[in-house]
């Protein structure tokens, strides 16, 4: 008799990365440069700090010849602003990559076939179709989740309630007859 080859129960969804390296040298781009120049125009470190100084340390930076000579002198200020911004674009790509959508961890082979949703992003889609379908007007209605609000006017539609036992769905149907039929 054949063995049977071993089978991943369900499938494993993952959050993608690409948004979320995107976002973290966004972060590091926009950081870095602010940063560089805060830092670079501080006074050094033996000097009494004087808003005249700071405004003109910042002003020689205009100029790409002092660019170098803040650099030599003053490359720890450098080095902490590069610190700063590295853990703000690592701290910007972990939450990034956390609110990322799920996805399958294959492609669809076929841009016309149907694909399933998660998380956010099917909360959004159904979200729209129900505005799409009700008219952007509809009064709210019953919330099936949080910020997914099923309209008033598609409550008249079928429904299904699926779930074990003991989970509460005669108490659904009940709440939702009463409150249509009053």
């Amino acid at each position: 008799m054949a063995a049977l080859p071993n089978l991943k129960p369900g499938l494993d969804l993952y959050c993608a990365s690409d948004e979320a390296i995107f976002v973290g040298v966004i972060l590091f781009s926009v950081s870095l440069i602010p940063l560089l120049a805060l830092f670079l125009a501080l006074p050094v470190s033996d000097e009494p700090f004087s808003w005249l100084d700071w405004y003109t340390n910042l002003m020689s930076l205009r100029d790409p010849h002092y660019w170098a000579a803040f650099l030599t002198t003053r490359w720890p200020h450098a080095a902490m602003a590069f610190a700063i911004s590295v853990t703000a674009a690592y701290l910007g790509c972990l939450d990034a990559r956390d609110e990322a959508p799920l996805a399958e961890p294959f492609a669809t082979p076929d841009k016309s076939q149907a694909r399933i949703y998660y998380d956010h992003d099917a909360r959004r889609r159904l979200g729209a179709q129900f505005r799409a379908e009700a008219g952007r007007s509809a009064r709210k209605g019953i919330w099936l989740a949080p910020h997914l609000n099923l309209p008033f006017e598609l409550e008249s539609r079928y429904a299904l309630v699926l779930g074990a036992s003991g989970h509460g769905k005669s108490n659904l149907v009940r709440a939702y007859s009463s409150r249509n039929f009053r």
